[in-house]
């Protein structure tokens, strides 16, 4: 015989009798082993989730202290990872629905389940909300790694492009405003735009490069100077290639600049300690070792 999961269930219900007939049907599940703790307001409900955890929140709408929608809102505003299902008479299902799309999971009429749909609704509503939260934590996850990912390029003065092969349309990342001194209300980022920081005799060099690359697909690695529109004069590295766009799904050209200035001041033995530093830091990223990036660029900065 199949073991029944155990599902710790908080009955939020002021009438004794569907009360009771909630406790009858889920102690007659085939599918779960209900450990079942009731009471009657919310209030009540509120503090015993303070106190304890539980699988699922059976939360009925018109309590003593709490009726329609308002009820599902205090709730989830109180614990919004909590798993609740919706417990309503029929003439209150647009507001069941309108609890579901405010975070509820599920939503069950009275007089209108038995302990089958109920075991189901329940299982389903569980398993569903935790693969919920694992998708947010999974994107919170990638947040922080983008994030991360940000801050080692301003360490490494390294920002990375895409350009739009058809309309020569541009888009930066916060590095690229940063090394060109520009902010983002500043320009609409596009290839014309990026050529103006350019020195004139390095223009064609660049042009040359893209071009080159567009026709051929093989990937590019250039170095040139750009004016700030303060003067300063600064060198990059410049690196493209070929790939399908995220944004688009057509062809685009994607790559990176950075600013190399360092390294060309005097070309002594500090920078080229700094640049072989930087490169290693690099290498970091391209395995994904964020920590060891940050650490590595860290102390770098103790040499600039």
């Amino acid at each position: 015989m199949e073991e029944k999961n155990r599902i710790r269930i908080l009955l939020v219900e002021d009438n004794p009798a569907d009360q009771r007939l909630v406790e009858i049907y889920l102690q007659e599940s085939t599918m779960i082993d209900p450990a079942i703790k009731k009471v009657a307001e919310l209030k009540q409900g509120l503090l015993a989730l303070e106190e304890g955890e539980f699988d699922i929140v059976l939360l009925d709408l018109t309590l003593p202290d709490s009726s329609g929608f308002a009820t599902i809102k205090t709730m989830l505003d109180e614990f919004p990872e909590q798993t609740v299902i919706v417990m309503t008479g029929l003439e209150d299902e647009v507001v069941a629905l309108n609890s579901v799309k405010a975070g509820a999971q599920d939503f069950i009429v009275k007089g209108q389940f038995d302990s089958n749909l109920l075991s189901r609704t329940i299982t389903y509503a569980k398993e569903r909300h935790e693969l919920q939260l694992k998708l947010e934590n999974y994107a919170k996850a990638i947040k922080r790694n983008e994030q991360r990912l940000l801050e080692a390029q301003r360490m490494a003065r390294i920002g990375n492009w895409e350009l739009d092969i058809v309309t020569n349309q541009m888009v930066w990342s916060e590095e690229v405003y940063r090394i060109l001194g520009v902010e983002k209300d500043d320009l609409s980022p596009s290839l014309q735009e990026y050529l103006r920081f350019v020195k004139k005799e390095d223009v064609d060099v660049v042009k040359s490069a893209i071009n080159h690359t567009m026709e051929k697909g093989q990937p590019y690695s250039v170095e040139y100077t750009i004016i700030l529109p303060g003067g300063t004069v600064k060198n990059i590295a410049n690196t493209g290639q070929i790939q399908v766009s995220k944004k688009s799904g057509g062809l685009s050209l994607v790559g990176t600049i950075q600013d190399i200035s360092a390294f060309r001041a005097g070309g002594n033995t500090a920078g080229r300690d700094l640049k072989k530093g930087v490169e290693a830091a690099i290498d970091h990223l391209d395995k994904k070792d964020s920590e060891a990036a940050k650490a590595a660029l860290k102390e770098l900065l103790t040499t600039l």
